[in-house]
């Protein structure tokens, strides 16, 4: 597990500091009753960035660590919707069982009319077939809020879930509930 975990870093760290070119790169941090992260995002080149993350989760009870590392295309931007997609890798280390997968994202977030705030979603799945370990398959999805704070830096609050299935023990609700959040952009 420590050796998988390493790997993770230091790709991580790889990818983050290989691309010192791009000028983009921001930290967020989340927490909600039962669970707590940090992520950070680099842009890579125009269009195109990479995204390294750690969430922990007690809820019901459990134990759960996610590791996840990502690389996300813009390319649709306009004036009212900014979406992005991508593949990202998460391995889960959990009560039920350890495994990871590479999976879809998927992610819009569009203004209101209320000046500085936007709202938005995440969607992600790893399906059965592209997993290894106990993870059989594994979804995800968030709805947020986000108020710019000063330039690329904003808070959040919304809602996230998160569900794995694992062989021999069945789906299992990872995390689930209210969170809040920071991302301070450099």
């Amino acid at each position: 597990m420590f050796t998988r975990i390493t790997t993770i870093a230091l790709a991580s760290a790889g990818l983050l500091f290989g691309a010192h070119q791009a000028s983009a790169f921001s930290v967020a941090a989340n927490g909600g009753k039962d669970t707590q992260g940090i992520s950070a995002t680099q842009n890579l080149a125009p269009m195109i960035s990479s995204e390294f993350g750690y969430q922990h989760s007690d809820y019901h009870d459990s134990d759960a660590n996610l590791y996840s590392a990502g690389l996300m295309v813009h390319p649709w931007w306009t004036p009212i919707a900014d979406v992005s997609a991508g593949v990202r890798y998460q391995y889960q280390d959990t009560d039920y069982g350890g495994g990871g997968g590479v999976g879809l994202v998927v992610a819009g977030f569009t203004k209101t009319p209320i000046p500085l705030v936007s709202v938005g979603a995440e969607g992600s799945y790893t399906p059965d077939g592209l997993t290894h370990g106990n993870l059989s398959s594994s979804w995800g999805a968030s709805a947020q809020a986000r108020v710019t704070l000063m330039a690329r830096t904003y808070g959040y609050v919304g809602y996230r879930v998160q569900k794995s299935k694992f062989s021999g023990e069945g789906n299992h609700e990872i995390f689930s509930g209210p969170m809040v959040g920071v991302s301070v952009g450099f």
